[in-house]
């Protein structure tokens, strides 16, 4: 496989993603398939320009867990296969989630807000940027 890039499936004799067992009782052609993988970049950005933490939460197929971005910050998450990802901005005193945009991937790429929420659809070696901006109170 090239790098960055992850295991798709067999073709030939054998089909699917689990290992291929196969007896070989006559001439056979096996294929393996790799798809690239893909990233997605979280950004911060606020008004007034801010000294504080904010704290985003992952969807557990993506890092699971908590990370942490200043204004201007962002973070970076890559080896991704194609698939849908979420981040969710946990509420920060003093400041309003006003706006969520995400950008970037391929023609199936989306991106939805729910509430603090992005959900990113990535398809495979696509990668998406996604920028939360805050205003405080």
């Amino acid at each position: 496989p090239a790098s960055h890039s992850t295991f798709a499936g067999w073709g030939g004799a054998c089909s699917g993603t689990a290992p291929c067992q196969l007896t070989m009782d006559s001439s056979k052609e096996v294929t393996a398939a790799f798809s690239p993988l893909g990233s997605i970049t979280v950004r911060k950005e606020t008004d007034p320009p801010a000294q504080g933490v904010f704290t985003f939460l992952t969807s557990p197929n993506f890092s699971g867990g908590l990370f942490h971005l200043t204004d201007n910050g962002s973070q970076t998450f890559a080896g991704l296969p194609g698939r849908s990802y979420s981040v969710t901005e946990l509420e920060v005193e003093d400041w309003n989630l006003q706006a969520i945009t995400c950008s970037g991937g391929g023609g199936n790429t989306q991106a939805q807000q729910s509430g603090p929420t992005a959900t990113i659809g990535l398809d495979p070696g696509e990668s998406g940027v996604c920028s939360f901006f805050n205003e405080g109170d």
